[in-house]
């Protein structure tokens, strides 16, 4: 499991802000900061599954898990 570097959290806000050019502003607005704690909610969600699923094998029935933690990004 990693862990979003400041420059890569940088990096994407770069990213973000690029792709949604309708958000017009002189700072980073709003929606654009909200996006991008979207994004790392999400590959925190799938990394917390993955790891959860890694354990399969010792713990049989843990993917169960792994998809209740995927279908939280979901409600």
């Amino acid at each position: 499991m990693t862990k979003m570097t400041e420059n890569q959290m940088k990096v994407r806000l770069h990213k973000i802000i690029s792709e949604n050019s309708e958000f017009t502003t002189w700072t980073v607005s709003t929606p654009h900061i909200m996006l991008l704690v979207k994004q790392a909610i999400e590959e925190e969600r799938e990394a917390c599954a993955q790891l959860v699923e890694d354990f399969e094998l010792v713990y049989p029935g843990l993917s169960r898990c792994g998809n209740a933690i995927r279908a939280r990004g979901q409600a």
